[in-house]
């Protein structure tokens, strides 16, 4: 039924339903309850405390009309302050009216709220398949902002499902994957518990494969800010929390890190003062290097004055094909030599392209130690000590679509990552700032952030999106968001020839 065809009443209807600001949350859900499912009506629903017949056609098309949803701020199915869901025959009856909701629309509807009481009540598996299904597409075309799932580890999948994972939970988990929405996911038991000892009926019901693209979800998707798997007695995370805390607190930090690398400063911010030889004391004074792994010709200060004084462009393009890359102005370069065999049979500072790849303070020593090359996940260092994902990042290989390429890939952490910005790859989700004293000004404390500069060989990477949830937010004004990350396995097709270091003055401590 078109919008044109609703008749007044039933717009009126509609509208005394609606808060005072005009906006609607519905809540679905029977006013008499009774532990047989036979004693409940089984075409009456109540929506805000207004009785509801579920036959009623007009008022569904008046309810799921579009300048409805435009309003629509929460959906509520069941009673979630006292934990229980609706009943099993009247959500059966109201499935297809909500299947609506799932409709692809071109109109910007704004994401809203969805709950389900933990202990919602199913008649059959197909309503839950039905039901998940639902919550998948709203997830997939990032209209919600909570989620409040049925108890996944409850009598429900005991009796419907046994050991079976639903193809719709698992269609939940990969929608999670995909979803841009900043989603709070709760989902009580999705995971499991640590201890069901004293609780008989709290137990891991599904098999690992939920568990595994889940957890890929949540490690890969940088949207979501909550997550609970909350089991009543035992902790929310269900002790996952040493996996879950880092990747909320990454998720959670993330937008104003990009607010910070797309204005251009991160952290602190540098006077118009030269600090080329303040940096090489401080990289002399805080590193065990050894001097022969400097090549000083290749020393250049990009600081906000040099550059001006130099006339250099801020973007060039070397190699065979040409690549672009930005230079790394506000950053002062340290020349590292290069094995000249190495570079001249492969003709590596005539052909390969320039790319960057940010690293923390206690990684510099290492990667000096091993010879100036870079590691991946999995790979095995001098010393015997094995390269492992820092927190926060994605730790599975996950299917995606690749942004910049538009085809679906398999993305696998267990590469090394540069990029042609050094805005990006100096993100402090990857270079970490490193806290000193300043040599020569008492109580001013100094924030260094470290870049190598490195030669990449052609043909040896593949070219992708961003991975930081930056979305709108143009991270370098030089680059598309979806062309900043490199990745290769190809450790020998990456060659360091400039340590770029920046300083920023990041706070000032009263002197005595």
């Amino acid at each position: 039924m078109s919008t044109s065809m609703i008749s007044s009443q039933a717009k009126l209807r509609i509208q005394s339903l609606a808060k005072p600001d005009g906006s609607f949350h519905w809540s679905f859900g029977s006013e008499q309850r009774s532990s047989s499912s036979s004693t409940y009506p089984s075409y009456d629903l109540y929506v805000n405390g207004t009785i509801i017949d579920i036959r009623d056609d007009e008022f569904w098309s008046a309810l799921f009309s579009c300048d409805v949803l435009k309003k629509l701020d929460g959906i509520g199915i069941g009673d979630r302050d006292r934990a229980y869901g609706m009943s099993a025959g009247g959500l059966h009856v109201l499935l297809p009216h909500l299947a609506r909701l799932a409709t692809p629309s071109s109109i910007p509807y704004k994401p809203f709220n969805w709950f389900v009481s933990f202990n919602q009540d199913f008649s059959s598996k197909n309503d839950y398949m039905q039901f998940m299904s639902i919550i998948a597409s709203l997830i997939r075309q990032n209209r919600l902002l909570t989620v409040i799932l049925p108890r996944a580890d409850g009598p429900l999948n005991k009796q419907l499902f046994m050991d079976e994972v639903p193809e719709a939970s698992l269609d939940v988990a990969h929608a999670i994957l995909v979803t841009h929405s900043l989603i709070s996911l709760h989902w009580p038991g999705a995971i499991g518990v640590k201890d069901a000892s004293h609780y008989n009926d709290l137990h891991v019901c599904h098999p690992k494969q939920l568990s595994q693209v889940l957890f890929a979800a949540l490690e890969k998707n940088v949207s979501l800010t909550e997550v609970d798997f909350y089991c009543g007695c035992f902790d929310r995370y269900s002790g996952f929390d040493n996996i879950l805390k880092p990747l909320l607190a990454r998720n959670k930090a993330l937008p104003s890190m990009n607010a910070d690398v797309a204005a251009g400063h991160v952290d602190g911010k540098w006077d118009s003062s030269c600090p080329s030889d303040l940096v090489r004391d401080l990289v002399a004074a805080k590193f065990n290097i050894h001097r022969s792994f400097f090549n000083s010709t290749g020393d250049m200060c990009f600081c906000e004055s040099c550059h001006k004084m130099s006339g250099n462009k801020s973007m060039y393009s070397r190699g065979i094909p040409p690549s672009r890359y930005a230079i790394p102005i506000g950053w002062v370069r340290i020349g590292l030599k290069v094995h000249e065999g190495l570079a001249e049979s492969n003709e590596i500072f005539k052909k390969w392209h320039i790319s960057y790849h940010g690293t923390t303070a206690n990684s510099i020593e290492p990667i000096f130690r091993g010879g100036l090359h870079l590691l991946k996940p999995g790979d095995v260092a001098l010393g015997g000590a094995a390269i492992g994902v820092r927190p926060g990042h994605i730790l599975q290989v996950i299917s995606r679509t690749n942004r910049y390429t538009g085809m679906n890939e398999l993305f696998d952490i267990n590469q090394i990552f540069t990029s042609p910005s050094i805005r990006y790859a100096s993100h402090p989700a990857y270079a970490q700032q490193f806290i000193v004293d300043h040599p020569q000004r008492a109580g001013v404390l100094l924030g260094m952030r470290f870049v190598f500069q490195c030669r990449q060989r052609p043909g040896s990477y593949t070219i992708g999106h961003e991975t930081v949830g930056a979305r709108d937010i143009k991270l370098d004004p030089h680059f598309d968001n979806n062309e900043l990350e490199w990745y290769t396995k190809e450790s020998a097709g990456i060659v360091l020839f400039g340590l770029c270091v920046q300083v920023r003055c990041i706070s000032q401590r009263p002197t005595k």
